[in-house]
């Protein structure tokens, strides 16, 4: 009978031994699976943000080559979209993303990095336009280029590559009148940490909306 009893102890042990082995090793599979999962997701953004910057810096690489023939002011900045792309004036060597312009590719913000969570003016995506920058050289328009309506994470991430903290200057109410409408110039009653910045990303007053800003030609 002891003999019987020990034999049923020595295979509740095996039993327990298998289970906890079981276990540890789909407990590690998923320890595995999450950093993986996690890595991967930073990667991800790494990607987008890079998009980003890249796309912005090629904005600023073609109009700049642009200023060498056409003066600022006469910088157009219509869209394939639009149903006038094609048409004249103003001619094609002026319009940024035209072929015989500057030839800049058009591309659509990552959808990945847009915030739905908020609203806005306009759309998200990418725009360049004429603004008005209080701590440029002069009263003369300057040129921006924008991501609007990106999420904070994506603005955090974008201001420790630029400034090496994640700190997300606060702007005025409606972000899409200073960068997008001209509506209003970009002081440093705005946003007093934006002075002296060329390249930021902020949010709006009510910090609901994120945008990432450079300005490409300063006057």
């Amino acid at each position: 009978m002891r003999q019987k009893e020990h034999g049923n102890i020595v295979v509740y042990l095996l039993i327990a031994v298998v289970l906890l082995g079981g276990l540890t090793f789909t407990m590690s599979k998923s320890n595995q699976g999450e950093n993986t999962d996690s890595q991967l997701s930073q990667a991800k953004m790494e990607t987008y943000i890079n998009q980003v910057l890249n796309y912005a810096s090629s904005a600023d690489m073609v109009i700049n080559e642009m200023l060498e023939t056409v003066s600022p002011f006469q910088i157009s900045f219509i869209e394939p979209s639009d149903s006038s792309f094609e048409s004249e004036p103003p001619i094609n060597m002026k319009k940024v993303f035209h072929p015989s312009g500057g030839g800049l590719n058009y591309m659509q913000i990552p959808e990945e990095i847009i915030d739905t969570s908020g609203g806005g003016a306009h759309q998200p995506g990418y725009y360049i336009r004429r603004s008005k920058i209080e701590w440029s050289p002069s009263s003369a328009d300057d040129i921006t280029f924008t991501a609007y309506r990106i999420s904070k994470q994506t603005c955090e991430a974008i201001n420790k590559i630029l400034t090496g903290s994640t700190d997300i200057p606060v702007g005025p109410n409606a972000l899409s009148n200073q960068l997008i409408d001209k509506t209003y110039s970009l002081k440093s009653t705005d946003c007093a940490d934006c002075v002296g910045k060329n390249a930021i990303c902020i949010s709006n007053n009510a910090q609901t909306n994120w945008a990432f800003y450079k300005v490409l030609v300063s006057r």
